[in-house]
């Protein structure tokens, strides 16, 4: 094969009003000049070589700018505790944290898309959440693409959030839904609205084999409607409040860590994630899930500032259990009294 250097060269004499294009050719012992008359079909090939060489030139600036964007980041957690949450914030901003669920085990690292430019933001503070809702923080972190950033015991945030204290409220509950239930097998319990022998209606599941407590309403058997499922801690939190359609998350979902903490407010369509929305971007809910000690019961459920205010359920001492809407501390909206006995009252209050 015959190797080709290939060089181009324009010439133009404005007196002679002639544009020569020569085209060298060096091979083994052979160079040839090819001059162009046709002027019209010269300057268009001229015009597409210089697009040509325009585009050469910057392709790779062009190619760099773009894997400037949107970066990937490797996080690390070596805290010691079950990572739920990552959230990051551009450096000396005061809101709008971009938040994220994201189980990452101790010792493990998980990879994360930024959603911010490089070319905008390159400095940020992060901060990370785990299972028992404690946060650990890093401020002004560099990040470049592919940057690895390592959290570890000593970046515990201070004033974290401690669990909630110990309380009877869920031995209680549990007690309500096994005595006199509408419906009981294999560690399930169930007690409720039914509908030719099925779950149909508002009532509350108990599946101690799973380690999960759901109350709200069903429809042929299935959740469907508003409710609260309480289970293990999960990449959702511990404590998932809003709307259900036949068994799958559909519509806004409030998500609540161990620790009561509300981690985000987020809209689901058919269990699949469509959108998050980090705590500080919400300025009319500011509910916490919490579990309530009274001298005649327990309460557990949504507060705001302490009182009861959004969705929970109030067991009585006596076996008696009421949930559904609340507000300023006071039952306010739909909901059911379902007595000890197993008789049931719905209505609005």
């Amino acid at each position: 094969m015959i190797k080709l250097n290939l060089q181009l060269k324009i010439l133009i004499e404005d007196k002679n009003n002639l544009i020569i294009l020569e085209i060298m050719k060096s091979t083994k012992n052979h160079n040839s000049i090819m001059e162009s008359k046709n002027r019209k079909s010269l300057i268009n090939f001229l015009r597409k070589m210089r697009k040509i060489f325009i585009f050469t030139q910057f392709f790779p600036f062009l190619t760099s700018l773009y894997a400037q964007q949107n970066p990937s980041i490797t996080i690390v957690n070596n805290t010691g505790y079950p990572i739920t949450h990552v959230s990051v914030i551009p450096f000396a901003a005061s809101e709008n944290w971009e938040a994220k669920r994201l189980a990452i085990p101790n010792g493990q690292s998980v990879l994360w898309k930024l959603e911010h430019e490089l070319n905008v933001v390159r400095r940020y503070n992060m901060r990370l959440t785990d299972s028992d809702g404690k946060t650990y923080k890093k401020m002004e972190v560099t990040v470049a693409d592919n940057s690895r950033i390592e959290f570890t015991s000593n970046d515990l945030e201070k004033n974290t959030p401690d669990p909630p204290p110990t309380t009877n409220a869920i031995d209680l509950l549990k007690q309500a839904v096994k005595t006199n239930p509408a419906l009981s097998y294999q560690g399930v319990s169930y007690k409720g609205e039914m509908l030719n022998g099925g779950l149909n209606g508002m009532g509350i599941l108990l599946s101690e084999n799973e380690g999960r407590i759901y109350f709200g309403s069903y429809k042929k058997g299935k959740k469907d409607g508003y409710g609260v499922l309480m289970m293990e801690e999960s990449d959702l939190g511990k404590y998932v409040v809003g709307n259900f359609s036949k068994d799958k998350l559909n519509g806004a979902v409030a998500c609540y860590d161990a620790s009561g903490k509300l981690l985000t407010l987020e809209e689901y369509k058919n269990n699949r994630l469509k959108r998050s929305y980090s705590t500080t971007d919400i300025t009319v809910r500011t509910n916490k899930f919490e579990f309530i000690d009274y001298d005649n019961g327990a309460y557990i459920g949504e507060t705001t500032d302490g009182a009861r205010d959004g969705y929970g359920i109030y067991v009585w001492t006596n076996g008696d259990l009421w949930f559904g809407w609340w507000k300023a501390g006071k039952r306010e909206g739909r909901g059911i009294l379902i007595q000890r006995d197993g008789k049931m009252t719905t209505g609005s209050w």
